[in-house]
This record gives C-alpha cells, structure tokens and sequence, in this order.
C-alpha cells in the first residue's frame, strides 16, 4: 500500500515571539518542523505516496496564551493576569488560536502546503490533548481552516477527532485521560461544563499551570516541561530544598480542589485534606524546615506526609515502577524516578489493553514527553512519540542530569529531541511504524569555570544563598 502516516505530539505551541522576550513560549523549532513538512511534501510526489499527518495532542500550548482582541496587541514582554489565560468560552478559544496561528508563521505555511486533495492525496488530522481541549469548538476550527486554506475541494483533507483513531491496524491518542488525575477529564470527547454550555471544563492541571507554573517559568524556563510534575518535586528536594519547598506550597493550595469536584467527599479525602493544610504550615518557614529535615526520622515522616499529600496529584501507582528503582541509594531520586516510571508503566499497561481492544498492531500515546519503542505481547509496537519541547535524557544519571540541568537551566533547557513517528504499510495492508529523529545540536561540556563551581558548591560547607 503506498501510504504513510507522519504522527507528532507535545510540540506546545504559544504565541510566538520567543526572540523578542515571551517566556512562555515553549516551542522554538518553527524552522525544523516546517522542514519535516516539506521533505515529507517532496518525498510524497516524487514517489506518489498518499500521506496523512496525524497531530495528536498538545499541539498548542491554550495555557500561556492569552485572549487578547487582536493578534497585533499581544506584547511579548507583558506579564498579562490570569484572567487572560483561564476563560475556556468558544471566543476565548479562537482568540487564543489566532494569536498561535500569527505567532507561528513558518509552521502554518509548511502545514497548509502538505494539504492536497489528490494526486496524490495528502489529509491532515488534529487530537485534542489537555493542553488544547479547546479543539472542540467549531470556532477554533474555523480558524484553523482559514490558516490552512481548508475549503473548497481541500475541505475534506483536514479533520478533527474527539480523542483517538483506531483504524488501519494502528491506535492513537494523547493518552492524559490514563496517567496525572489532575489532567483528566470526566468527559474527555464532550467537555462542556454542565454547569454552563459557554465555555469547557479545564482540567485542574491546567489550572494549576497557569495559577503556579507560569509564574515560576520566567524564572526557570525549564520547568513547564518536566512530567509528571510530582518528579520534578523529589528532583528539586534533592537539588534545590528552596525552591521545592515553594512550588509544593503553591501545588498543595489546588489539590482541595480534585476532591470537591469529586463530591460527597469520603472519610479518607477529608483526612487528606487536614493533612495537606497541617503540611502547608510546616512549608511557611523553608529554612527552618531545611534545617529540621537534617534529623534522619523527623525527614523521613516529613516526605511521608509529603509523599501522601501528592498522592492526588500521582499516576496510579504500579508494583513494576518500584521494581526498578528499588536498587537505588538515593531516596529522592528515588521517588522522582517512581513517578515517572509509573507514568510509563500506565500508558504500557492501557496500550495492551487498547491494542487487544481496537485489533490494532501498533499503539502510539504522546502526553509524557519520553520517546519510546516498546514490543509489547503479540508482537505488538507501543510508541510514544516524545516532545517537541526541550528534552533531557534522565534514563542512565537522572541524580546528575537533574544537578546541571537546575544549576545550568539555560544551557540544558535549550536542546531537543525532535521525534516523531513515521508508518507506512506492506502489500497487505500492514501497518510497520518508526519512531525517527531530526537531528539535534550536542551539549558543549562544562569549562574549567563551571566544573570548578561545580567542586565548591559540592564540597564546601557554604549557605544557601551563596550556593546558588
């Protein structure tokens, strides 16, 4: 069968202008992605090949974008209010989609030239992810389809799906309804608030990004990206006591919030919820605290009840996340790596399911940022199709690669894997997928400067404020 389906995920974008000073821009590699664009253009009408791009998820980044009137009034060094970034009405949501689509002209430009209704035929497919819920509204299609020039014969090239395809031997979703139950929603293909028809359901992750990660991303530009959250939490307990000690106490005050949505509330919630208040007091003094947590059996109740009090915010746990971590010596990493493994380990567990579920051969997720190529029972392929944000390899010296990448944020934050998928078809209508990679610019090592502050920040006995 002469056909291939390109899949991408995670790309993230926002409003542009990430040169002249928008920090909340996460997505930089406008020109890279317009060039997969156009080689797989030139690759299908050189060989005839039909071809379908599939963007699965969090393609737009509707959280750090805000509703402004008009594209030209977006000001890249503004600080806007919350109230820019919360409203999830059909007007809200084509605001926001216009300013993406102004902010990003070489990626519309590259996607409305892929669509072709023939000769040979190439199509387009958006997935909602939960950073761009608001793919339901038709307003927000619309402005898609003017970006893309999708109408007249060209109409039927570009479409919308509710949550997955499930066709052609292969299986594709965002995959957020399965891990964080703060990035669920109860009704993921329709989220209309029942409360009021206006506007969708934001998920509490969304919520909390905008009320806490935004705000902590002019800082550390780095941090919006880690998944789960909860790892980044242990991370940064090991590395930088401070700093987790304020994104916890900012974190705790939203997770109230998944219970009450979840009401009546039972007798274990409720304790819950006394345990994170009693917990949040504690927080208020994170120097006393740091000096506190130096006495072995007052630090290990302290990350219990830390520990429980994530729990909302935790993927389902799983026996095998623990099995292979078990054999490391530091606590804290220990639990960032649980959590991400976890991560992992649901999407694995569904994938299975999924597969069995829908006849298909090979199952793609996105959602957690970390390529992968697993076989699966039954010769069957799970890809998550990674991120289009920056990456950082944790899998061989997580404890390491967290050290620079807290203390060198710009340096680390700025390198990519640029992933995605790639399926194409034998004679008999078999599906065989890839997961690819653009090529990417290598980390220049540390100079004698740095590994030198590096020595004296792990050796001598200095405060706080001068470490860092």
């Amino acid at each position: 069968m002469n056909k291939t389906k390109i899949v991408v995920s995670d790309m993230h974008l926002g409003a542009g202008h990430i040169d002249e000073g928008n920090v909340l821009e996460d997505f930089e590699c406008d020109e890279e992605f317009a060039g997969l664009i156009y080689d797989s253009i030139a690759e299908s009408q050189a060989n005839h090949i039909e071809m379908e791009l599939i963007l699965n998820g969090d393609i737009f980044e509707f959280w750090q974008v805000p509703a402004l009137e008009h594209p030209d009034l977006f000001d890249p060094l503004m600080q806007y209010g919350s109230q820019y970034y919360l409203s999830t009405t059909r007007e809200a949501s084509r605001k926001r989609m216009a300013l993406m689509v102004h902010g990003h002209p070489l990626v519309f430009e590259a996607l409305a030239a892929f669509l072709q209704p023939s000769g040979p035929r190439r199509t387009m497919i958006f997935i909602k992810g939960n950073h761009d819920v608001q793919l339901h509204w038709p307003d927000v299609h619309q402005v898609l389809r003017e970006a893309l020039n999708a109408f007249g014969e060209r109409a039927d090239c570009l479409s919308f799906e509710a949550r997955y395809i499930a066709r052609e031997g292969i299986y594709v979703e965002h995959g957020n309804q399965y891990t964080e139950q703060m990035n669920r929603l109860d009704n993921f293909e329709n989220p209309i608030d029942p409360k009021n028809p206006d506007r969708l359901t934001m998920t509490p992750g969304g919520r909390i990004s905008i009320h806490v990660l935004s705000r902590l991303e002019r800082a550390h530009p780095w941090m919006d990206s880690v998944k789960p959250m909860t790892a980044m939490i242990w991370y940064l307990f090991r590395f930088d006591f401070l700093l987790s000690v304020r994104i916890l106490t900012l974190l705790l005050r939203h997770v109230p919030h998944l219970f009450w949505l979840a009401l009546p509330m039972n007798r274990g919630q409720d304790q819950t919820i006394r345990e994170i208040e009693e917990l949040q007091r504690e927080l208020g003094d994170g120097r006393s605290l740091a000096a506190a947590c130096k006495n072995p059996s007052y630090c290990r109740a302290f990350y219990a009840r830390v520990r429980r009090s994530m729990e909302p915010l935790s993927v389902p746990d799983f026996d095998e996340a623990m099995e292979e971590i078990e054999d490391t010596d530091d606590f804290l990493v220990a639990q960032g790596l649980a959590e991400t493994h976890r991560q992992h380990a649901r999407l694995v567990e569904v994938g299975r399911y999924k597969a069995g579920q829908e006849n298909a051969c090979v199952v793609l997720f996105g959602h957690t940022h970390e390529p992968v190529v697993q076989v699966l029972d039954n010769e069957i392929l799970y890809i998550n199709t990674g991120s289009w944000m920056w990456h950082l390899d944790m899998s061989q010296k997580p404890a390491e690669t967290w050290r620079k990448l807290i203390r060198y944020g710009e340096r680390y934050a700025a390198q990519w894997r640029l992933t995605y998928a790639r399926i194409d078809y034998t004679e008999d209508g078999v599906p065989l997928a890839t997961l690819r990679e653009l090529p990417q610019t290598p980390i220049e090592p540390l100079d004698w400067r740095e590994r030198l502050l590096d020595w004296v920040r792990d050796h001598l006995h200095l405060p706080e404020a001068l470490r860092s």
